[in-house]
């Protein structure tokens, strides 16, 4: 009796023929190890590594009886594998792309595989920066991500926020700004004490309020003035209205009873009025004093006035304005002689005349007489 015995990849069938064995029967992952998969031949088998994946042994079929089996191809070791613009990330037996920083997605989202999907990867411009009204753009600058545009408001603008840099975006825009540029305006100028504005004025930057002082006053600082700043509000000068005190100079007596002063030159353009107390002590003790108020009102820089001025009497003047306005006040003292005497007081328009020629009013015990 004679035995067969089959080869090496063949099995009996229970009767008289070796049929092939299937060693792939079993699983790939069993047979020739992860991430293979396996070939059945007549009396064998071979290996093939998946897709991404490569035989250790370096061929593209094995046999696992060496030791070889399928190890992961890096795919990101070959430069521009994702295109430009984009990063290669290797993954089990495969690869993903994604857009380096600088690149937006255009076509596709993220991952994308080269091969199979239209998306590519462009970089990123952020455009023209916007504008910011009443405001602009300082110095030079690009649309490229991380870039800065820096912005100031035009002169005669004003922003109360410091927000004034915006930057080019991974998005691909500009970031928004708080700065908000707001023409300047100071509204109405101050007042400023014992004085008008004159003429008309703007409430913008730069503009220049004038002062006139009121009747009575006047600068001695020189022009009254309010500028509008940069800040919106407005700048006043150090100059302000004083009132002017008038000072009563050179107080002579002449014609025995009349009287002149002058005043100082201050800025005033009307009239003024004049009070005279008139105070007299007769010679004779025995006799009644004297005592009288006379009001003289002249625009006159030298007034003068002639007193009705009882004979031999010792007088005290007392020159003074009349309210609302102020002044120094001046004394002087005279003696009339004991003749009898007329006082005159000057005023224009008068038909009476002194002895200088000059028109006059005769006041006769408080009673004016031509």
């Amino acid at each position: 009796m004679s035995i067969c015995m089959c080869k090496y990849g063949f099995v009996g069938n229970g009767r008289t023929h070796c049929i092939d064995k299937d060693e792939c029967q079993f699983g790939a992952s069993v047979v020739c190890g992860n991430h293979t998969s396996c070939h059945n031949t007549p009396g064998g088998f071979y290996c093939i590594c998946l897709e991404g994946y490569r035989a250790t042994n370096n061929n593209k079929t094995f046999i696992p009886n060496d030791g070889t089996f399928c190890t992961d191809i890096d795919e990101c070791e070959v430069s521009s594998r994702c295109r430009h613009g984009g990063r290669c990330v290797n993954t089990r037996g495969s690869y993903e792309c994604y857009c380096m920083d600088g690149y937006l997605p255009k076509g596709g989202p993220e991952p994308f595989h080269p091969t199979r999907d239209a998306t590519s990867c462009t970089e990123i411009d952020c455009g023209t920066p916007p504008e910011i009204p009443g405001g602009y753009i300082i110095g030079n600058y690009t649309s490229r991500l991380g870039s800065q545009v820096h912005y100031a408001c035009k002169e005669g603008f004003f922003s109360d926020s410091e927000d004034t840099v915006s930057s080019c975006t991974a998005v691909g825009t500009w970031e928004s700004l708080k700065l908000n540029c707001q023409e300047i305006d100071c509204g109405r100028p101050p007042e400023v004490q014992h004085a008008v504005l004159e003429g008309n004025h703007s409430s913008r930057l730069g503009s220049v309020a004038h002062y006139v002082c009121l009747e009575g006053f006047e600068s001695p600082g020189g022009k009254i003035t309010s500028v509008c700043t940069e800040k919106g509000t407005w700048r006043a000068s150090a100059s302000s209205c004083s009132e002017i005190i008038i000072e009563i100079n050179e107080v002579s007596v002449f014609n025995n009873t009349c009287v002149r002063w002058q005043i100082n030159p201050g800025r005033i353009n009307s009239k003024i009025e004049y009070v005279i107390y008139i105070k007299g002590q007769r010679l004779d003790p025995l006799e009644s004093g004297h005592e009288e108020t006379v009001n003289l009102t002249t625009e006159s820089r030298t007034p003068e006035v002639c007193l009705d001025l009882s004979q031999g009497t010792n007088y005290t003047v007392n020159i003074s304005t009349a309210p609302p306005r102020r002044s120094v006040p001046a004394v002087i003292e005279l003696q009339t002689a004991a003749m009898p005497s007329v006082g005159l007081l000057h005023q224009p328009g008068s038909q009476s005349k002194d002895d200088k020629g000059q028109s006059c009013s005769q006041l006769v015990k408080g009673v004016w007489h031509e």
